[in-house]
């Protein structure tokens, strides 16, 4: 089997409380880095998963340039809409402390209009060691 998707959660994980965190303009959060979005792109990453709130720094001046380079897309994230592409990135998740690192089918529920972003239900179901 090929990887398709990766969940990314960042510690401190606390609990029940990080589902209610509001990030500031003064909150730094985590993101990748533009060699860590190239590895996952050469891995064919198709779903991307992280708990903070973007795969970008906070203050890139609308750059996006993780987003632009997850996509291929070299001007605007809405540009060729209409193009199939299956590729996601879930930003905010939610992964409980309770559940351990390893390998999960990813049931991904997004609702099928076509827009540049949309709300997205992902459910993990943990895997038997093969």
């Amino acid at each position: 089997w090929q990887l398709q998707g990766l969940v990314i959660r960042t510690l401190p994980n606390e609990g029940a409380q990080k589902k209610f965190k509001t990030y500031t303009e003064s909150d730094s959060f985590p993101f990748l880095t533009s060699e860590a979005m190239s590895f996952l792109v050469e891995k064919k990453i198709q779903h991307l998963l992280v708990d903070f709130p973007s795969i970008d720094k906070m203050h890139d001046q609308g750059q996006l340039n993780n987003h632009h380079t997850y996509w291929d897309k070299k001007r605007s994230l809405t540009q060729d809409l209409s193009e199939d592409s299956s590729k996601t990135i879930t930003e905010m998740v939610y992964v409980d402390q309770s559940l351990n690192d390893g390998v999960y089918m990813l049931n991904l529920q997004i609702p099928p209009f076509m827009s540049d972003a949309a709300p997205s239900r992902p459910v993990l179901f943990q895997m038997e060691k093969l």
